[in-house]
């Protein structure tokens, strides 16, 4: 039988309910009102609305709106035809439709399908290395850092990569999965070395594909001089994975406490502003998103010089002096 979604179905997939998959929850609910910190960019007051009754939602910051398909090609960065593929994923494991609107009894509240971690355990699974290497990690980079989750959505389980934040939740993907499991929060990694720079990237892949950068470009440096004495060490640097930019302005503090601050956020309109906003807050904060320009984000840029094997070209003198 076929069980590829098509645009009426994914229209009705219910907002709450996704939005939920994705880690994100909602700060006030008022009758079929459902206020939310956006999820496509920087806020401090929950000003994204989902009418859960007519299934559509709208930013007031943005000053637009739309259905699921709209939101899902804004927040996924991808094309129509993709998208309906990471839906059609969603929906073999345990999908969610939209379900008639009926206000809630008094006294009472609706159940939110919840996703809950089952165990953690080092990264072999076929399926998940074969995703890791389609994203152009190595799978000894991918082991350093991501864990092999398994996850539970309304008593199925489900496998995932899986990248812990600083509050103890995880961020999950597979080939047909995006989401996290609460409390949504950062991934800062702190070095041997007392700090002096920051990496600030968006997404685990983006950092990812931050090492796999470094590696070719020691790589390739040594191959002009085997004595060369590379500047990076990946054990003494210093990063935070955001993993979602709306957590940019939380983790200003930590930011600061650093000389200099390299942004390599996503080459979005989400990502774009808040590396505006940042630049803003002080002069060592630096953006670094034109090291791959014409790309939609570092990782597109690595997979891109992969496929193409290409060497990394220097764009400029930032991408060899930062972390």
């Amino acid at each position: 039988m076929n069980t590829k979604i098509n645009c009426a179905q994914a229209r009705q997939i219910d907002l709450v309910n996704y939005l939920q998959h994705l880690g994100y929850t909602p700060q006030k609910v008022r009758g079929r009102e459902y206020w939310y910190l956006s999820p496509l960019r920087i806020e401090n007051n929950a000003s994204f609305k989902v009418d859960r009754q007519r299934n559509i939602w709208y930013d007031h910051g943005l000053g637009w709106g739309g259905t699921m398909i709209d939101f899902g090609l804004h927040f996924h960065h991808c094309s129509l035809s993709e998208l309906l593929v990471i839906f059609n994923g969603w929906r073999e494991q345990s999908f969610f439709f939209h379900p008639p609107f009926s206000s809630p009894k008094k006294g009472s509240q609706e159940k939110e399908p919840r996703l809950g971690i089952v165990r953690s355990e080092p990264l072999v699974n076929y399926s998940l290395l074969a995703y890791v290497s389609q994203r152009g990690i190595s799978r000894q980079i991918a082991k350093r850092y991501l864990e092999q989750i398994t996850f539970r959505i309304n008593e199925k389980e489900f496998m995932a990569l899986g990248f812990r934040n600083h509050a103890g939740g995880y961020e999950l993907r597979n080939a047909s999965f995006k989401g996290s499991s609460s409390p949504k929060d950062s991934t800062l990694i702190q070095g041997d070395k007392s700090g002096g720079t920051l990496a600030v990237f968006e997404g685990v892949f983006s950092f990812l594909s931050y090492l796999e950068l470094k590696e070719n470009d020691r790589t390739q440096s040594q191959k002009k001089s085997p004595v060369s004495d590379h500047v990076f060490n990946e054990k003494e640097s210093h990063f935070l994975i955001l993993n979602s930019v709306s957590l940019l302005e939380k983790r200003k503090e930590t930011m600061e406490s650093y000389q200099q601050i390299n942004l390599y956020l996503d080459r979005d309109k989400a990502g774009a502003e808040a590396a505006r906003k940042a630049l803003q807050w002080a002069q060592n904060f630096k953006d670094r998103s034109t090291l791959y320009k014409g790309h939609k984000d570092l990782n597109d840029y690595w997979v891109y010089l992969k496929q193409n094997q290409q060497p990394v070209k220097r764009k400029s003198k930032g991408w060899k002096k930062s972390v």
